[in-house]
């Protein structure tokens, strides 16, 4: 267990480093949107043929980016 707590020790010093130089540290802290879904499922219950139902979902950016939806797909 010291071994690997050593080993994990020696890797963290080695990338963090490079890490920050290599600024991956600035790509990773960058503002990112963020999907947030009221609910993924409705149930409509007994619904009798020919009868027309609908739902709207609701669905919000909770992130700092814009939030772009490129292909939604009935499910």
């Amino acid at each position: 267990m010291n071994r690997m707590r050593s080993i994990l020790v020696i890797v963290c010093l080695i990338f963090c480093p490079i890490i920050g130089l290599t600024g991956m540290g600035k790509v990773l802290a960058q503002p990112r949107p963020k999907i947030v879904v009221d609910s993924v499922l409705h149930n409509y219950g007994e619904v009798m043929r020919g009868e027309k139902v609908s739902h709207a979902f609701v669905i919000k950016n909770q992130g700092k980016e814009t939030l772009i939806i490129k292909n939604a797909k009935p499910g």
